[in-house]
């Protein structure tokens, strides 16, 4: 498989910054709610893989106990909210290790950067 072409994720997010690219979509409302449909009111642990612009990760952290993968520290620096939770880490190689399972693993829009997007499933 081939990679996305990206070498510089930092660079990369500075220019969405400059852009003005990485607002609130339609996307990110589905991906909420379709997350909230599936885990209902319980206590839940969520794996944001690919963060981006913090959208999804910030409205789930209301409701559950989120983490998230994101390979880029300069996405960070577009957050308002916690990133305690937050791992800077390169999903080609595969998922860090967490001390609990996860409830639900949401990796949008990411695959498309991934190597081996297989391997990663």
């Amino acid at each position: 498989m081939k990679s996305s072409g990206i070498k510089d994720y930092d660079t990369y997010w500075d220019q969405r910054i400059h852009q003005g690219h990485f607002q609130f979509t339609d996307v990110h409302r589905k991906i909420i709610e379709t997350a909230v449909e599936t885990l209902g009111p319980s206590k839940a642990r969520v794996l944001d893989c690919g963060v981006g612009p913090g959208h999804v990760f910030k409205k789930l952290a209301e409701r559950y106990e989120v983490h998230g993968i994101e390979i880029s520290e300069r996405a960070l620096e577009l957050y308002d909210f916690d990133t305690s939770r937050i791992r800077i880490w390169d999903l080609n190689h595969g998922l860090p290790p967490y001390d609990q399972p996860m409830d639900l693993i949401i990796a949008s829009r990411i695959v498309h950067h991934l190597a081996d997007p297989v391997a990663f499933v």
